[in-house]
């Protein structure tokens, strides 16, 4: 009898923590069920993960998701840079010395909107000119010395930038530039 009764007294206690549990969970979801639908159709454009206002969600899936494990939405705000900021990419471009060079070859990260330029003079004789290239797409160029070239950043990412003197051989005083116009 004793043992029946301490397992009747376990079962009901199981049970309470059970139940207990289920309306602590339903009470959580429930306060979500406003966050989930504020995801649904294209809402999800209009929101953020907590901390990271800039950055808006990429699917409906996802905001739902993270809404519904009880993430906070944030309004999303679109980071807009300031134009004193630069890329670590364009401030190191920048900084490159300017010298005779055959060619310059650089790929560093750049922010949408910087412009890389550069400019050529005081080419060695058999040197016609000076292009630029972007991945291996020429973007500006051929131009005869003395030369300014430029090319404006159309989306964040890492670019392998390259200016090469064009003709037989020889040098060109090369100064690279990068600002945010």
């Amino acid at each position: 009898m004793r043992r029946s009764a301490t397992i009747v007294a376990l079962v009901l206690l199981t049970l309470s923590l059970v139940l207990g549990s289920s309306t602590v969970s339903a009470k959580t979801n429930t306060g979500n069920n406003d966050n989930v639908k504020k995801c649904q159709g294209t809402g999800y454009l209009d929101w953020a993960r907590d901390g990271d206002a800039s950055t808006a969600f990429t699917s409906e899936k996802a905001c739902v998701s993270y809404a519904a494990m009880g993430g906070t939405l944030t309004p999303y705000v679109p980071y807009v840079p300031d134009p004193s900021d630069l890329s670590a990419g364009c401030a190191l471009f920048a900084s490159l010395e300017t010298e005779p060079l055959y060619s310059l070859e650089a790929t560093y990260p750049f922010l949408a909107g910087e412009r890389l330029t550069l400019v050529a003079t005081n080419p060695d004789a058999g040197l016609t000119g000076v292009q630029l290239s972007i991945n291996n797409v020429v973007v500006d160029g051929p131009d005869a010395f003395p030369a300014e070239l430029s090319y404006d950043i159309p989306t964040n990412g890492t670019y392998a930038v390259t200016f090469i003197a064009l003709g037989e051989s020889g040098n060109a005083l090369m100064d690279p530039g990068c600002s945010r116009p």
